[in-house]
């Protein structure tokens, strides 16, 4: 095996608190929530309950990630995900949808608004996958046997560019995202 570039290669992470996933899951909520009933799957209120019938307990039960991380946290947080995004590509293709098929019933001022909030949660839902997969997850990444990075930062290939002990956290995941 090839020696890695930098030393971030093999860091183990810190342990992350949940907070900055579980603030992109009410944005995320939020933004569906905005949305008009046309582009939404079900009732616009719908999915943001769904969300935060999930999110506030996982939040109060599991701050932070840690490696021992139990597999009904590991689900939900998946899950969590899973309904944002399929949401997401479904208000996508209502919105589609609509413009095809009864474009005059759509206002400028509603397209605009409604296609912003579906491609700001898109990022989101983008970092928050990037953030769960990467180096087998937030979890995993504590573990000092963690994989190998999907994802290149280039604090981990430039020597000098960053404190040693540079690990990506989720807002590095956000960033990636966009």
């Amino acid at each position: 095996m090839a020696k890695p570039l930098s030393d971030a290669w093999g860091l183990v992470s810190p342990s992350e608190p949940r907070w900055p996933a579980t603030l992109s899951i009410v944005v995320i909520a939020a933004l569906n929530f905005l949305l008009p009933g046309k582009f939404t799957l079900g009732p616009p209120w719908l999915i943001p309950a769904l969300e935060m019938l999930i999110v506030i307990p996982l939040s109060i039960a599991a701050p932070r990630r840690r490696p021992e991380e139990k597999r009904w946290e590991q689900f939900a947080g998946m899950t969590l995900i899973a309904i944002a995004n399929i949401a997401n590509v479904a208000s996508l293709f209502l919105l589609v949808h609509q413009l095809i098929f009864n474009g005059k019933d759509i206002t400028g001022k509603e397209l605009l608004y409604s296609s912003v909030a579906i491609w700001l949660t898109n990022v989101v839902v983008f970092a928050l996958w990037y953030w769960e997969i990467d180096r087998g997850g937030p979890d995993d990444r504590l573990r000092a046997d963690h994989g190998q990075p999907d994802f290149l930062f280039p604090q981990m290939v430039t020597p000098g560019c960053s404190h040693a002990a540079w690990t990506p956290s989720f807002f590095d995941y956000l960033y990636l995202a966009f």
